[in-house]
């Protein structure tokens, strides 16, 4: 597919250091596609913006559990931005997912995104998306808290206070025996007395299992024990639903969001909503 001077074709092992160079610009040189680039396009559903020979875009499109089209990694080289490559690719991607949705293979196009992403937010509810749910994320630079966390076998049983979606990293899933299953497979447990929480593996992205819902304050300490200082900028992550009693607790002990005013900055967006 092609348009506005680009072309758009899956990703190719030649175009990692491209997308590598596009990654390095995103999130104070913090973001994650530098690090999937190659598991994506062995995996397939990468897809590349080319202009002029040169990589200047990438979007993927990931299958899911429970008949989802998850959309993610739309990034476009900041030295091409405003041509109208971004909106290219999210089209072109957006049309397969469609297409796979009309041939019955998918029941739902979804993705996630930051609040202040206003430029993709404005294209996507123009696209037919809603917004159709909202976490929060906040984050704590003092690891080493003073409870500690054990190790344990991740309880599928254990997720009931979630409503529609269940957080690993910025890959949600939803709430069914299926996409538990595959969170849990995604995913390390552990506890502190009975405040339990989950890792998304090989990150230190967490999130609360019913039992850090009782006890938001002890799971917030406990989870500080368990980062891992070999990963990222060495802090932790947590990504938590809607609720302000559970976000009070994290705040207290000390984790703050990454911009203020503090409110959900995490959305879910579905296309057609629910």
């Amino acid at each position: 597919m092609s348009g506005r001077e680009i072309e758009i074709r899956p990703a190719l092992e030649g175009d990692v250091p491209a997308l590598e160079e596009i990654s390095s610009f995103n999130w104070e040189g913090n973001d994650y596609l530098a690090s999937v680039a190659r598991s994506w396009i062995a995996e397939g559903g990468l897809s590349v913006g080319v202009s002029e020979g040169r990589v200047v875009g990438c979007g993927k499109l990931t299958l899911f559990p429970s008949g989802v089209a998850w959309l993610e990694g739309l990034r476009v080289h900041p030295g091409f931005k405003g041509r109208g490559f971004g909106r290219a690719i999210s089209e072109s991607i957006l049309g397969e997912a469609l297409r796979m949705k009309t041939e019955g293979s998918v029941q739902h196009i979804e993705f996630a995104t930051y609040f202040r992403n206003v430029e993709s937010i404005g294209m996507a509810l123009g696209q037919g998306f809603e917004i159709v749910e909202r976490f929060h994320e906040l984050s704590c630079e003092k690891p080493g808290g003073s409870r500690c966390a054990s190790r344990i076998e991740f309880p599928t049983d254990a997720l009931a206070g979630y409503r529609e979606h269940l957080p690993c990293g910025w890959r949600l899933q939803h709430n069914t025996p299926e996409g538990i299953l595959w969170v849990a497979s995604h995913s390390e447990a552990f506890s502190s007395g009975q405040a339990s929480f989950y890792r998304k593996t090989g990150s230190n992205e967490f999130s609360l299992l019913d039992g850090g819902f009782e006890e938001p304050g002890r799971a917030a300490e406990a989870i500080l024990s368990v980062v891992r200082p070999d990963i990222g900028a060495g802090e932790a992550e947590v990504i938590l639903p809607d609720d302000a009693r559970i976000i009070a607790a994290f705040r207290e002990a000390g984790y703050e969001y990454w911009e203020e005013p503090g409110e959900a900055n995490l959305l879910v967006l579905r296309h057609g909503g629910q």
